[in-house]
């Protein structure tokens, strides 16, 4: 399929840098073009608004899972789908399987919306949303642990560790990103990416799965680190395991675990959508993170973050981030069979923020198509959806701050730490 390429510019005082991203495209080619916009902050797209999508025909009855006896909770599992809007749910549910079918997400029973909003901007970033569902409290974008002046505050994460459970962090982008790292960092720049990791290593995390360029040292291939650290060493200190293919993660037994993959979110650039074949799936990494930390008796805190959502809308690729969506969903999946069984589990599935102000604009199930629009190459200020489902789960019901999450979090988990200056 010949895909058409199309320049958003969305403000009028852009046309400067459109000028010059024309001009780069015919002087440096791909490679030149893709280097100018990752640093121009404007996205060269695959799809123009009022793409035509086809409805899917692979229903799945719409039934809602039962609501669960409020047990007490032992353990919680925080899905965040980067940039996931209420409409990339509708657009993924009607490509795969129709407008009367429902992903794994949307058979939880408890819905809410979350504000999304930054201590700066009414259009927050990773950082500073991330932060919110982390720490309970409003900074400026780009901030990672830290509130708008600074003040480190601890996480919903390092809260559950000082209380004897154990803790995970899985992600589909670099382990140093933004919404990871907000859970186990302190800085006042998202990209420290080289202190975030050193500190994510020293906050002892159980589990650790991601891409690690900066978790290797300079002198390897894959580091993106330009200083004389060598986290693997101290990684090592620390008491972890290491990993870097698909073939160790199965029989990996370890009370800490530090697993660095390639390619977990494949390239938007490119029509590809398969991950290699030796790079783990997010629900195998989901799959293994229960069954290490589920074996603390105390209970446990895992976030799961996948970013292929806010990959493709950055981009306007709405087959990237409904296939990325869709592996998403199966890994909740996982979440959801896990809670099921031990009744002592709560999930939660949530966004960061929305990218890209996606809509539906028209379709019918006679014609077999509906079409999608966007309204920006951005981040967008719409509520994000709140999904529920364990004991509880009806605490997160209705409106949210994204800061309320973690206190109710750490409520229903009896942290007594939590929050705390």
């Amino acid at each position: 399929m010949i895909v058409k390429l199309n320049i958003i510019v969305m403000k009028t005082k852009r046309f400067f840098i459109r000028s010059l991203v024309i001009a780069s495209s015919l002087i440096l080619g791909y490679w030149g073009i893709t280097f100018f916009l990752d640093r121009v902050n404007t996205s060269l797209v695959y799809y123009k608004s009022g793409e035509t999508l086809v409805i899917g025909r692979h229903a799945v009855e719409a039934v809602s899972l039962p609501q669960l006896p409020d047990n007490q909770i032992r353990n919680v599992i925080l899905f965040i789908g980067d940039g996931m809007g209420l409409s990339h749910l509708t657009a993924a549910r009607t490509n795969l399987m129709g407008p009367d079918g429902r992903l794994h997400i949307e058979q939880m029973p408890v819905t809410g919306l979350v504000a999304t909003h930054s201590a700066d901007d009414l259009i927050t970033d990773s950082a500073a949303a991330g932060t919110a569902l982390s720490c309970g409290v409003k900074t400026t974008n780009g901030s990672i642990g830290v509130d708008a002046n600074g003040q480190r505050h601890i996480t919903i994460l390092e809260a559950a560790r000082d209380a004897g459970l154990s803790t995970g962090l899985i992600t589909t982008t670099s382990l140093a990103d933004a919404t990871p790292a907000v859970f186990a960092s302190h800085v006042r720049s998202r990209g420290m990416k080289a202190e975030i990791a050193l500190q994510m290593l020293r906050a002892r995390v159980n589990v650790l799965f991601g891409e690690g360029e900066y978790f290797y040292p300079k002198t390897d291939p894959r580091s993106e680190r330009k200083d004389n650290e060598n986290p693997l060493t101290l990684a090592q200190e620390l008491g972890y395991t290491i990993i870097d293919n698909k073939e160790d993660l199965p029989n990996a037994e370890a009370n800490f675990l530090l697993g660095l993959f390639e390619d977990l979110t494949t390239d938007r650039m490119k029509p590809e959508m398969q991950a290699p074949v030796l790079t783990p799936s997010l629900v195998e990494l989901t799959d293994k993170a229960l069954a290490l930390l589920s074996c603390n008796t105390k209970g446990f805190f895992l976030m799961v973050e996948a970013e292929g959502v806010d990959h493709g809308s950055h981009v306007n690729r709405p087959d990237y981030f409904i296939e990325h969506l869709k592996n998403f969903d199966a890994a909740v999946k996982v979440a959801i069979d896990f809670a099921l069984q031990d009744k002592h589990t709560l999930v939660l599935v949530t966004a960061d923020h929305e990218t890209g102000g996606l809509n539906l604009l028209d379709g019918s199930p006679a014609s077999g198509q509906f079409e999608v629009a966007w309204a920006t190459d951005r981040h967008s200020g719409q509520p994000v959806p709140l999904f529920a489902f364990g004991p509880h789960a009806m605490r997160f019901t209705g409106l949210k701050d994204n800061t309320e999450i973690p206190k109710i979090v750490a409520e229903l988990m009896n942290l007594d730490n939590f929050p705390k200056d």
